[in-house]
């Protein structure tokens, strides 16, 4: 009978992506309307979101979306925070309290608690990018503060 040894290499196990820091993603409308009677600019029309991961686990999300029609301006306002983990290229993110608020057309401000839908995503951070794809495929990039 013969005795075979079997070794076992260790082999560098691949890094997870350190998306510690604040990151943000956003656009503005170029074109900013005019209440032809007044003069009055009506402000633009724009959206940014921003993570914060934080080193203990934790993070808060938060976001701004603004719809300028006519004489009307929308806003929607988003601030979440809970805990978020990594295992190899995946990043959940579980909410544990978070409110929305709207606002249609100056009017007064409704404000609801957000749901607390667990969510996964591949994540991938090149240098100051770090993109999130869900489970869908879509994707966005979002750049470090």
């Amino acid at each position: 009978m013969r005795l075979y040894t079997l070794l076992l290499l260790a082999l560098p196990l691949a890094a997870q992506p350190d998306v510690t820091g604040e990151w943000y993603t956003g656009r503005i409308s170029t074109i900013q309307r005019q209440n032809t009677v007044t003069g009055q600019l009506a402000p633009p029309s724009g959206n940014n979101m921003t993570y914060k991961f934080l080193p203990d686990g934790t993070y808060q999300q938060y976001g701004l979306m603004q719809f300028v029609y006519s004489a009307c301006t929308n806003s929607y306002f988003m601030n979440i925070t809970g805990r978020y983990t990594i295992q190899g290229d995946e990043l959940t993110i579980t909410p544990t309290d978070g409110t929305f608020e709207s606002r249609t057309c100056g009017g007064a401000p409704v404000r609801k608690p957000t749901t607390k839908t667990v969510s996964t995503f591949k994540v991938k951070v090149s240098g100051d990018e770090l993109t999130l794809t869900d489970a869908k495929g879509a994707s966005s990039t979002y750049r470090r503060k």
